[in-house]
């Protein structure tokens, strides 16, 4: 029973990384993220060392689910879509961001999430899209 119960969640884990991918494709400037391809890695060294772990069928269902997962996950982007800020794959809309605020000293955008200070890191010549993609946002408003 508890076999079941891992695999449903498994497969819970790979339909959340796949919906995190398809929103993530809405990106229009990526931001300068660097730990895609750490979670990558995790995920593929608890894969391989779960194999060791488990007996009957989650002895492959297990690592093929997290090597799988951390392999969708490397295509996960952060950024600035039309529809808002798009966080590991998780989209948030230009209505309830409210202010964005950009900072050219350290090429970021801030900007208040749920009482917390949200920063994104772009490239710097990434800035001048950054800051149209902002404007047009405030003149659709």
């Amino acid at each position: 029973m508890s076999d079941i119960i891992f695999i449903c969640f498994d497969v819970a884990f790979i339909v959340l990384v796949l919906a995190f991918v398809k929103t993530s494709q809405k990106v229009k400037i990526e931001n300068d993220s660097k730990n895609a391809l750490l979670f990558t890695v995790m995920f593929l060294v608890v894969g391989v060392m779960s194999y060791f772990q488990y007996e009957g069928i989650l002895k492959y269902v297990q690592p093929i689910a997290l090597c799988l997962g951390g392999i969708l996950y490397y295509f996960v982007k952060s950024g600035i879509a039309e529809e808002g800020i798009v966080m590991s794959g998780m989209l948030k809309t230009w209505d309830k961001i409210g202010k964005v605020t950009m900072n050219l000293a350290d090429n970021s955008i801030s900007f208040q999430w749920k009482k917390r200070t949200i920063k994104l890191f772009f490239k710097k010549e990434q800035m001048k899209l950054v800051r149209e993609m902002l404007e047009n946002n405030h003149k659709k408003k």
